[in-house]
Order: structure tokens, then C-alpha cells, then sequence
């Protein structure tokens, strides 16, 4: 009975074992025969999928309106410098109009100083013609006073002075003669007093003609000095006119040109703030698909663990049905098994005496040699050597390629790989294994280096003027913003930081500054 039970014992733990082996290999075909859950993010939906795929799409619908208002605004710029241009002729215009009317305000004052001086000469010459004229008229009034006083006592007298009479009314001859002296004394002033009275009343005529000339010429001159104050007024109401004119058009002009600057300023900021909103939608958008990817997985796998689990008990099941029939079957032969167990020992305790005599004979050996010993390790081959140029592996302008390796992935729309939406990839990549150094183009200032919220992972982006390049998914940033980089220097690594599917160097380049449009990089590689 013993060695009855530990054949059985023998026979169970063989059978056991046969079971185990099964149990595993089916699990393995399982799950080998499981596929895989599904990456397409069609079959990934939820409601925080749904929620930030219509945040995106409503996001790109406002970057799509805010591009066309930036391309009107471009436009509007286009004609405002045509506008510009002919403002600018106004302003110029103006100017020599404002010009014009200054040299002729010159003109109307001098001509003003000239007819105000002629005013006051004039007006001197007829105070002194009037003061002439007043003394005549006085000299005048005094020399016919005088007339009218000797007519008067001529008239008292008889009216006449008989001169015969009046020396023979003389007793004395003496007396007589100096009457006679008398009155040809008497009659030689009156002649005098006559011809000064007429002297003066020709004196008056003539400087009473001479004054109203002069007042004629003053009123005159002042007619005149009117006539050019009218003309200088005129002049400096023109000339006040044109410089305001000139000061409204440059005013009008510089408004023009600020909102102008200041509308493409604002587009140019709300278009990059859309972006960057995008970029971290999107960003939230990818890691929400992985999340959902990998909770499905999880939920394969242990679907499938339950299923090996169920089949492996069923076949243990069955199992144990065959050993226990195994079992009654084993009864009939166990005597005949046990006889042919003792004829193998025997036999087995035979060999082994021949084998030790056959070890104990002097000269024998033994020896070999294990194959899996021996070997060679395999040579790894070393790396290829970096491009050295030609169309998306090099340049052959003054630009430097920013890293070692070719483009495998172009400008222009694609289907993203990890959003799985159609948009646009502004730049080209260039694969490349991680920790690669990361060249500068071209010489510039660093106008950026940090890590983007956005799909773009840290990034640099360097100003050279009229354009930028910007520098994505690196590793390690080498540079710091305000910095001047030359061509060739080193500004990062390669990496696959930001929404990546692994190492490479995304390259943009940004035409009028960082933060404008971007364009295919590679003509300027060539």
C-alpha cells in the first residue's frame, strides 16, 4: 500500500503540473489573441473630451475671425500709407502755402512801415503848413486893423488931407515945411501898411492852397495805410489759416498711422494669446485621450486576468476529472508496473557498478567543453555621420542648420499625431536623438526661453531683425531671454518636452518679428 500511494502521489503531482503548464500556455494565447485597446481617439469620448474639443473649436473660430480682422487691418495699413502718402503731400503743400503767405505778411508789413511813414511825414508837413497859415492870418488881422484904424481917422478928418490948405493955415514957413515932412511921412507908411496888407493876403492864398494840398495828401496817405492794413490782415489771416491747415493734416496723418500701429499691435497680441490658449487646450485635450486610453486598457487587461482565471479553473477542473480516471486505470497495471520498476533499478544498479570499474581503471577521463561559453561579443556600429547639406539635411545660405539631421516632417496642414486633427504644422522638424546640441540660425537676441504652456515644451525664440526663428520641445535651454546669440553658438539640446511623440527640433520661422505670421523655413536654408 505504501509504495501504492506514492505512485499515486507521483502520478498526481505529474498531472498537476501538466495542469499548471496548460493553465499558463492558455493564458499566454489569451492574451496574445486579446488586442490591444484601441488608440483612436474617435473611440475615446467622454464629456471632458467633448467639453475641450468645443472649447478648441470655438477657440480656432475666434483665431480664424481675429486672422481675418488682422488681414483687413493689414489691408486698411496698406491704404492708410497710400493715404499716408498723399497726407504727406497735403502737409508739404501746406507748408509752402503757409510759406507763401508769411513772405507775403512780410511784404504787407513793410509795405504797411513804408505808407505810415509817408502818414506822418505828411502829417508833420501840413501842422507845419497850418502853423504858417495861422501866423499869416494873425500878421494879417494886425495889418488890417491897422488900415481900418487910419481909414477911420482919414474919414474923421474931411476925407481928404488938402495939403495947400493946411500950409496956408501956417503962419510959419518953418511950420509949413514940417507939415509937408509930415505927411509925406504919413503917406509913405500907409503905402507901406498897403503893400504889407497885400503881401499877407498873397502870403494867405498861398498857404491856404499849400495846406488843404497837404491835407489832401495826408487824407490820401491815410487812404492808403488803410488799403494796406486791409492787405496785411488779409496776408496774416492766410497765413494763420495755412499753419493750422499744415498742423490738422500732420495731426490727422500721425492719428492715421498710431491706430493703425495700434490695431495690428492688439490683433497681433489677442492672435498669440488664441494660440497659446489653444496650445494648453490642447495639451489638456491629449493628456485626456492617454488618461481615457489608459483607463480602457486597464480595464482590457483585467478583463482578460478574469477570463484566464475562469478558463484556467476549468481546465483544472477537467484535469482533475481525467487523473481521477487515470487513477482507477493505474489499479489493473500496478502490479506489472511495479515489476518492470524493480527490472529497471536492477538494470540502472547494473550500469552503475560498470561505470564506476570503468572510472577506476588508471588513464581514463573525462572532459568538454560548454558551447554557451565561448563567444564573441558583437561589434555595435558606430552612429552615421551628421549631413553635411542639400535640400532638408543642411544649408547652403548664410543660415546655419540648427542641428544634425534631415527634415522628416515638412510645413504646411497635416494630420496631427497626437490631437488627430487637421491643422497647421508652421514649421519643419528634424529628428534627432535627445541631448543633441541646438545651433542659432543666424546672429540675433533672444527674445524668449522658457517653458510654453502649450504644446511646444521649452522653447527659444531668437529676433533677427525683419524675422524670428523659434526653437521647440528642447531638452535643455542654454540661453536666457535679452541675450545676444551669434550663428553657430549653442543654444539648447534636443529634447521631447511639450506634445511630442519623441526627440526632434521643431523650427519656425516668424517673418516682421516673433510675433508675426509664420512661414516655410526651408527657403531660407537654400
Amino acid at each position: 500500500m505504501t509504495s501504492d500511494g506514492s505512485q499515486w502521489r507521483f502520478v498526481a503531482l505529474v498531472v498537476a503540473a501538466l495542469l499548471l503548464l496548460s493553465s499558463a500556455t492558455s493564458l499566454r494565447a489569451f492574451a496574445q489573441e486579446t488586442p490591444e485597446p484601441s488608440l483612436d481617439p474617435e473611440t475615446v469620448s467622454n464629456a471632458a473630451i467633448v467639453d475641450l474639443q468645443d472649447r478648441i473649436a470655438d477657440a480656432e473660430d475666434e483665431l480664424v475671425r481675429v486672422a481675418a480682422a488682422e488681414s483687413d487691418t493689414q489691408a486698411a495699413a496698406v491704404r492708410a500709407r497710400s493715404d499716408l502718402e498723399a497726407a504727406d503731400r497735403r502737409v508739404v503743400e501746406t507748408a509752402e502755402v503757409a510759406a507763401t503767405a508769411a513772405e507775403a505778411l512780410a511784404v504787407a508789413d513793410a509795405n504797411l512801415a513804408h505808407v505810415e511813414g509817408v502818414l506822418r511825414e505828411a502829417t508833420d508837413a501840413l501842422a507845419d503848413a497850418r502853423d504858417r497859415l495861422a501866423a499869416t492870418e494873425t500878421s494879417l488881422a494886425e495889418t488890417r486893423h491897422l488900415l481900418q484904424l487910419r481909414v477911420r481917422e482919414t474919414w474923421k478928418g474931411g476925407g481928404d488931407l488938402n495939403t495947400a490948405s493946411m500950409v496956408l493955415r501956417m503962419e510959419e514957413f518953418n511950420d509949413a515945411v514940417h507939415l509937408q515932412q509930415m505927411i509925406r511921412a504919413v503917406v509913405a507908411d500907409d503905402n507901406q501898411l498897403v503893400a504889407d496888407y497885400l503881401e499877407l493876403q498873397l502870403a494867405r492864398t498861398d498857404q491856404l492852397a499849400a495846406a488843404r494840398a497837404e491835407e489832401d495828401r495826408v487824407e490820401e496817405a491815410r487812404d492808403r495805410t488803410a488799403e494796406v492794413r486791409g492787405t496785411r490782415e488779409d496776408a496774416a489771416s492766410a497765413s494763420t489759416a495755412a499753419e493750422q491747415a499744415a498742423r490738422d493734416e500732420q495731426q490727422a496723418r500721425d492719428a492715421t498711422v498710431a491706430e493703425v500701429e495700434a490695431d495690428l499691435a492688439n490683433l497681433g497680441d489677442e492672435r498669440l494669446v488664441l494660440e497659446e490658449q489653444i496650445d494648453a487646450l490642447e495639451a489638456d485635450l491629449a493628456a485626456e485621450r492617454r488618461a481615457e486610453v489608459e483607463r480602457r486598457r486597464v480595464e482590457a487587461e483585467r478583463r482578460a486576468a478574469e477570463e484566464a482565471a475562469r478558463a484556467a479553473a476549468e481546465e483544472a477542473a477537467r484535469a482533475a476529472e481525467e487523473a481521477a480516471k487515470a487513477a482507477e486505470t493505474g489499479r489493473v497495471a500496478q502490479t506489472q508496473a511495479q515489476v518492470e520498476a524493480e527490472q529497471r533499478a536492477a538494470a540502472v544498479r547494473s550500469e552503475e557498478q560498470r561505470r564506476v570499474a570503468e572510472q577506476a581503471r588508471p588513464g581514463s577521463s573525462s572532459g568538454g567543453s560548454d558551447a554557451g561559453d565561448a563567444g564573441e561579443t558583437p561589434t555595435v556600429a558606430p552612429p552615421p555621420p551628421p549631413p553635411s547639406g542639400g535640400s532638408g539635411c543642411g544649408s547652403t545660405s548664410t543660415w546655419v542648420w540648427p542641428t544634425a539631421g534631415c527634415v522628416n516632417s515638412v510645413f504646411g496642414y497635416r494630420h496631427h499625431p497626437i490631437l488627430d486633427t487637421r491643422r497647421l504644422h508652421a514649421g519643419f522638424d528634424i529628428a534627432a536623438p535627445a541631448g543633441q546640441p541646438i545651433f542659432a540660425v543666424a546672429d540675433g537676441v533672444v527674445h524668449r526661453a522658457s517653458f510654453s504652456s502649450g504644446g511646444h515644451g521649452n522653447v527659444v525664440v531668437i529676433d533677427h531683425g525683419s524675422v524670428a526663428t523659434l526653437y521647440a520641445h528642447q531638452q535643455r535651454l542654454m540661453v536666457s531671454a535679452g541675450q545676444q546669440v551669434v550663428a553657430g553658438q549653442q543654444i539648447g539640446t534636443i529634447g521631447s518636452t511639450g506634445l511630442s511623440t519623441g526627440p526632434h527640433l521643431h523650427l519656425q520661422v516668424h517673418v516682421d518679428g516673433p510675433n508675426g505670421p509664420p512661414v516655410d523655413p526651408m527657403p531660407w536654408f537654400r
